[in-house]
């Protein structure tokens, strides 16, 4: 009886490192899959839909706040760690996966409109953070 497949092949090292991952991905080769336009119109709509990752989180964390948050950690009305101090933690950190993915997004691009880029992305992420959670506060 032959040795099952997970024996027979070698263990492949992930990189985890993202210049590393950087460089294999630039040299796989997709332009047999995709064309030089293909390729450009998924970089630019990746370049769009980044920064409204907050948006979106807000969007459909509302439903999230309402059923499970508030039961569980109760509403601002009292003192101690609440529902708003959860969605204040969990807005953070969706921010802050929001801009590193923001940073990586910019890496192809160059000069002021990188620098361009990274401020309005940064601006809008924070203004939506900011506003989604005021309008997930509880009183």
């Amino acid at each position: 009886m032959a040795a099952p497949v997970w024996d027979r092949t070698p263990l492949i090292p992930i990189p985890l490192d993202a210049a590393m991952t950087e460089r294999y991905l630039s040299r796989i080769e997709t332009s047999r899959f995709l064309s030089a336009r293909e390729r450009a119109v998924l970089h630019i709509a990746w370049l769009v839909a980044v920064p409204l990752i907050p948006v979106l989180f807000w969007l459909f964390y509302g439903h999230v706040n309402k059923t499970w948050v508030v039961r569980a950690f109760g509403c601002g009305c009292h003192y101690g760690f609440n529902a708003n101090h959860f969605n204040a933690i969990v807005g953070f950190m969706i921010l802050a996966g929001a801009v590193a993915l923001l940073l990586f997004a910019s890496s192809r691009l160059d000069g002021w409109r990188r620098s361009a880029y990274l401020v309005g992305g940064v601006l809008v992420q924070c203004f939506a953070s900011f506003i989604g959670w005021f309008l997930n506060l509880w009183a």
